[in-house]
């Protein structure tokens, strides 16, 4: 699973860590909060989430192994308030840019500026 855009002007990685109310387990924050989900049956793997510029709102997708018919299958929620989103997670660090597998930046070379 990746994500994707028309345009894609940039690409990137993500790392996140997950609220202590979900022992940092998007199985367990499934098991709490999306009716019919059947624990037995589909492991989650992981999830992608959406937002567009115009929306206040959030969507999640969960891509899921059936372990019944040995492939993977996708569970989409509804749309949710941004205000959620730091209810499921607690830090999250997007790295966007252009081949920025190939940038390593040292401490010492951090430099901090204010807004205009």
């Amino acid at each position: 699973m990746k994500a994707t855009l028309t345009h894609e002007d940039l690409q990137g990685t993500v790392a996140a860590e997950m609220t202590e109310n979900y022992h940092h387990s998007l199985q367990e924050y499934m098991e709490k909060h999306l009716q019919g989900f059947d624990t037995q049956r589909y492991y989650c793997r992981g999830c992608r989430i959406g937002w567009k510029e115009e929306q206040e709102r959030f969507t999640l997708q969960f891509a899921c192994f059936d372990k019944a018919e040995r492939h993977y299958v996708l569970f989409v929620t509804d749309d949710q308030p941004l205000t959620a989103l730091p209810q499921i997670l607690k830090e999250i660090q997007l790295v966007l840019g252009v081949q920025m597998g190939e940038v390593f930046v040292e401490e010492e070379d951090t430099h901090y500026l204010p807004h205009l």
